[in-house]
């Protein structure tokens, strides 16, 4: 987990522009990758797994949270918190419900208008 977080907030220093295309769009992907390809195509893998997913968002959630309160540069404080972000959408996905796939598109749209 330290190095994903580290990469992502090197690549969130490097420039704007590489933090709109991460923010916006690549982070997006891995949404609409579990959304469209993810659920449909391996339905049993993901209720097998749904355990296993909550545990690692839910330390992704806390350990992205804490290490976000310790930044004093607000570029760093935008990277850990987009992955904070990211692992409440996965949750809101995994939990097969309608208003939990409607509650994770609407917080990655929101957080996509956020940063425009």
């Amino acid at each position: 987990m330290q190095c994903v977080c580290s990469c992502l907030s090197i690549t969130f220093d490097r420039s704007k522009l590489y933090s709109v295309i991460l923010a916006g769009v690549l982070l997006k992907l891995g949404t609409y990758g579990f959304i469209r390809f993810s659920l449909p195509l391996f339905p049993k893998a993901c209720f097998f797994f749904t355990p296993l997913v909550y545990t690692i968002a839910v330390i992704g959630i806390i350990y992205t949270s804490f290490t976000a309160i310790r930044q004093t540069d607000f570029k760093r404080i935008i990277a850990y918190t987009s992955i904070a972000h990211m692992n409440l959408v996965i949750l809101g996905i995994f939990s097969f419900n309608i208003l939990g796939l409607e509650g994770a598109i609407l917080q990655s749209l929101s957080q996509c208008d956020s940063y425009s």
